[in-house]
């Protein structure tokens, strides 16, 4: 549940107003919730979410707060760890029947799709590193989960988007003691002097409401 305090409320005249412009990535439905709920505490403010999975100029594309997977900042920015959490390696029960998975090098010899990356397709698992030849590759983390629950391929995709289908047993997670790296969620600023108040206010905000939101640990720095 998001957190929407009397206080937040009451800072309305606080001067946390205007249009907040944030870009973030195409796979984070979880966080709408967040905008709504930061409206509401504050109704002057306006909302501008730009959804790519580029890496935005902050400057030049005009953007206030850039949510941001697995990058520690750029120079002239400045941010805050807003969540920790480890991608889940995923497939169905009758994949796994058919490709039993026993060790990571089982990887390289059953149907697999990967995000793409600029390293290529590797996947991480504990301290196991294993080169894949997937059969699909794509910037859709949205995809790769209906094929894993097509019962085509393994994947591996952000926790908050398997947690559905873990739980109704349409996926299970083979593998489990070769853990995939932690990742983190940053929110990024361009470094300046002083921070307006709008853009402090949402960074506290989304400090506090973003683990909740995703099912995930909060950041503890």
């Amino acid at each position: 549940e998001i957190v929407t305090t009397v206080e937040a409320q009451a800072n309305d005249a606080s001067g946390v107003a205007g249009r907040l412009r944030v870009s973030m990535p195409p796979h984070l439905e979880a966080l709408w919730p967040l905008f709504r709920a930061f409206g509401r505490c504050y109704p002057a403010v306006r909302f501008d979410v730009f959804v790519t999975d580029r890496r935005v100029d902050l400057v030049a594309d005009g953007v206030d707060v850039a949510l941001r997977i697995g990058e520690g900042g750029s120079a002239g920015y400045v941010g805050r760890t807003l969540a920790r959490y480890r991608h889940r390696l995923v497939a169905s029960p009758r994949f796994l029947a058919a490709h039993p998975l026993r060790a990571p090098s089982d990887l390289a010899r059953v149907p697999c799709a990967c995000w793409r990356s600029p390293r290529g397709s590797v996947w991480q698992l504990g301290d196991t590193e294993v080169d894949l030849e997937p059969a699909f590759v794509t910037n859709d983390y949205l995809h790769l989960l209906r094929l894993a629950e097509a019962g085509d391929v393994v994947t591996e995709v952000p926790p908050f988007l398997a947690a559905r289908a873990l739980e109704r047993g349409r996926l299970v997670e083979p593998l489990t003691r070769y853990p995939l790296p932690e990742v983190t969620m940053r929110a990024l600023v361009v470094e300046r002097r002083s921070m307006p108040p709008l853009v402090r206010h949402f960074l506290d905000f989304a400090a506090e409401n973003v683990p909740r939101a995703l099912g995930v640990a909060m950041a503890t720095s």
